[in-house]
């Protein structure tokens, strides 16, 4: 059945493909509206100081020392020293250390408007995945389940911030005798390795226990007042079929981290392919390049979370919706034979076994 939820989620993401799209270029356009006061905060910074003409060639340090005590805001996430996939390990290692939850107010503004905006399309994307969804369209049923998202979102948005500030502290001082006469960095590593899998560990339960809440909520209609009683029937599915739930989310897991390794190779070889084709890192076909390649990561991990979302909605219909599938033996087709020329002689209709003839109205 995890095989049939991945092929079947896979066939309905593709066919999805223009919401897709449309996420993809609104994903874009809110990280161009939030970049855009970075770009002047830097433009106001260089003007036309020495600095702005080094800068066009390379990479001015000293300016950048001045720069980064004075940035504020959505500005202070300026930092050239993490480019392509390091910004991604960047951002993850900020989340599973709670970093996310004492930046800036403009910081966490941004990450509210981002939660705003998947809270309105989850709605939307559930009901399409939805084998036996009802009728309407897709923006309308965005703004139908939109509430009930968005309370699961906070709900699991909760569940974050008390990993970090009442798990996580217990956890440390778990931790905190056996590394106090640690004095191996690698013995070190290990301590904080199990650290961030454990934190890692209570995010994906919790993201599996919001992920299905939503599922329930769009495919079974569950009413606003009772959108808080979901989490509970989402647990309950999730310890009846453990393996399965792990499983697919296991393998997206792999694959998103086969797409990050990609981008990271890329990365790596970004200067040899620049120097192939004759292209210099500031020229405006060495940005083009890169620019694309960071797009096409950012399409890729759009993708995954639809196929996420929808290899979890097959696998729930699976199992609670869809009637189980019998196969039917030699006496069960005999049985429903001989069931059907008795309603049939009762009609006047000729039955399995017989001709069909009708009797005329």
């Amino acid at each position: 059945m995890k095989t049939h939820a991945l092929r079947d989620g896979f066939g309905r993401a593709i066919r999805s493909k223009r919401y897709l799209l449309l996420i993809f270029l609104a994903n874009f356009a809110i990280a161009a509206a939030m970049s855009y006061g970075v770009a002047r905060s830097i433009e106001g910074s260089l003007g036309s100081s020495a600095s702005a003409e080094t800068m066009v060639d390379g990479f001015d340090p000293m300016w950048f020392d001045g720069y980064e005590t004075e940035a504020a805001g959505l500005a202070a996430t300026f930092d050239p020293r993490i480019t392509g996939v390091g910004a991604v390990f960047d951002a993850l290692e900020g989340f599973l250390s709670g970093k996310v939850f004492t930046g800036e107010s403009a910081i966490l503004g941004a990450a509210l408007l981002y939660i705003l905006f998947w809270s309105f399309l989850t709605g939307g994307l559930l009901w399409r995945f939805q084998m036996l969804r009802g009728e309407g369209s897709f923006f309308g049923n965005c703004g139908r389940y939109f509430p009930g998202m968005f309370v699961l979102g906070l709900i699991g948005g909760f569940g974050y911030f008390a990993t970090f500030y009442w798990g996580l502290p217990e956890l440390r001082s778990l931790l905190e005798e056996p590394m106090r006469d640690v004095v191996d960095e690698r013995q070190y590593a290990l301590y904080t390795l199990a650290e961030f899998g454990a934190v890692l560990v209570a995010f994906a339960l919790i993201d599996l226990i919001v992920t299905y809440s939503k599922i329930i909520t769009v495919v079974r209609d569950v009413r606003l007042l009772l959108v808080l009683f979901t989490p509970f029937r989402a647990l309950w599915f999730l310890v009846c079929h453990p393996l399965r739930t792990l499983g697919l989310t296991l393998f997206l897991a792999w694959a998103l981290a086969i797409l990050t390794g990609a981008y990271g190779v890329f990365g790596h070889f970004y200067p040899d392919v620049l120097e192939l084709v004759g292209l210099t890192s500031g020229s405006y076909g060495g940005i083009a390049i890169l620019f694309g390649a960071g797009q096409l990561y950012i399409l890729g991990r759009i993708f995954l979370k639809m196929f996420y979302l929808s290899s979890h909605t097959t696998l729930y219909e699976a199992i609670r919706v869809l009637p189980p599938f019998e196969p039917e033996d030699d006496e069960n087709r005999a049985a429903t034979a001989r069931e059907e020329d008795r309603l049939a002689t009762a009609a006047g209709v000729g039955g399995a076994s017989g001709g069909a003839t009708m009797t005329p109205v």
